[in-house]
């Protein structure tokens, strides 16, 4: 008998894999979107700090909105919106939309958003993107 051809089945089992990828369709966990409002929160801390004082209406006006939707997160840091805060101090309020808007213009020291380094914790969205893959995948 001559033969016709030479015949290598390979199969795979690939179960295991599909199940971990079934844990990314839905995205990042619960867990890891509040890791992302934690770095949220440092950030508007550290704007906080580097806010400069001279009445105290632009730093009482900073507000923090971490939001999750329909695997969707979103945070922001947010000066100046609504009216002159209360508790508002040492000098005479100000209103905190103009100033907000007035000091960072401004530049240097004064744009507090810059000053504060705010981009220097960025990675830290990353790591936990990072470290929610590597429970799922690895």
């Amino acid at each position: 008998m001559t033969r016709r051809s030479i015949e290598v089945e390979i199969s795979l089992d690939t179960s295991e894999f599909d199940r971990k990828m079934a844990h990314l369709v839905d995205g990042p966990d619960r867990f890891t979107h509040l890791k992302f409002a934690a770095t949220n929160l440092t950030q508007f801390t550290m704007s906080q700090a580097a806010v400069h004082v001279q009445t105290g209406s632009l730093l009482a006006s900073g507000t923090v909105d971490p939001r999750t939707s329909e695997g969707q997160w979103s945070g922001e840091i947010i000066y100046g919106r609504g009216g002159v805060p209360k508790g508002a101090e040492p000098g005479p309020a100000r209103n905190p939309g103009k100033y907000a808007i007035f000091e960072f213009e401004r530049g240097g020291n004064h744009n507090w958003i810059k000053a504060s380094g705010l981009r220097s914790r960025e990675h830290q969205y990353l790591d936990a993107i990072l470290e929610w893959l590597r429970t799922r995948v690895i």
